[in-house]
């Protein structure tokens, strides 16, 4: 199975993207080739994941694994023979740095679950001719991966779920530098009704209104 890591960075993160990368080089099922961009012009992750694609040889399948997180050593090698006649496959993880309340639950794939929010991590095993249909993430959404994982399954595509932890998400202060402040405030606005509302969206709603300091007066476009 010929696989490629593809990890989008910032010059910014040098030390976590050293771990990253020290992380792949221990996998049991080693890559074709971990490719490293750098998004100097901060494109964003889109760009800069879809750079890193094209920039890979002939591969099977992308792993794609963020600058600031961590293989386990296993993490290809769980995914690779879990993987049989999927287009995507994901795992379970655990958190590093800083202290968390609760961790974002992950389970197999439900359709209607994914279209109410999004609970599939992007470290996932995505099939290349995948990736290839959907013409890779797009730029103009607020959440690159929900889009990519909703686009996927309006094709076809066939999820797995791994119940095992693989792979170590870190938290720390520079999590929303990815032009996310900007992300949310778009998804905020216009992607989360106040009314009617679940109690989990609203509490959502209000959170991001936080984050993004959105102008009380702004209100959802649905």
């Amino acid at each position: 199975m010929r696989i490629a890591v593809i990890t989008p960075a910032l010059e910014t993160r040098i030390g976590f993207l050293r771990q990253a990368m020290e992380s792949v080089q221990k996998q049991t099922l080693a890559p074709v080739t971990h490719c490293v961009v750098f998004d100097y012009q901060r494109e964003g992750l889109s760009a800069t994941r879809n750079r890193a694609v094209r920039a890979v040889p002939d591969v099977e399948w992308l792993a794609f694994l963020d600058d600031d997180d961590l293989f386990d050593k296993d993490h290809l090698e769980t995914l690779a023979a879990a993987s049989g006649d999927a287009d995507i496959v994901y795992s379970d993880y655990q958190t590093i740095g800083l202290p968390r309340s609760c961790k974002r639950p992950i389970g197999p794939f439900d359709l209607s679950r994914l279209r109410a929010g999004n609970y599939i991590p992007a470290t996932a095993l995505v099939s290349r001719e995948l990736f290839d249909r959907l013409g890779g993430f797009r730029s103009n959404v607020a959440l690159e991966d929900w889009d990519f994982w909703l686009r996927a399954a309006e094709l076809g595509a066939r999820f797995r779920f791994v119940n095992k932890k693989t792979w170590s998400y870190r938290l720390h202060g520079d999590q929303l530098t990815w032009q996310a402040r900007k992300s949310l405030k778009l998804l905020a606005v216009r992607y989360l009704p106040i009314q009617p509302v679940a109690h989990g969206a609203y509490h959502c709603y209000m959170a991001l209104k936080r984050i993004c300091r959105i102008n009380p007066d702004d209100k959802p476009l649905i």
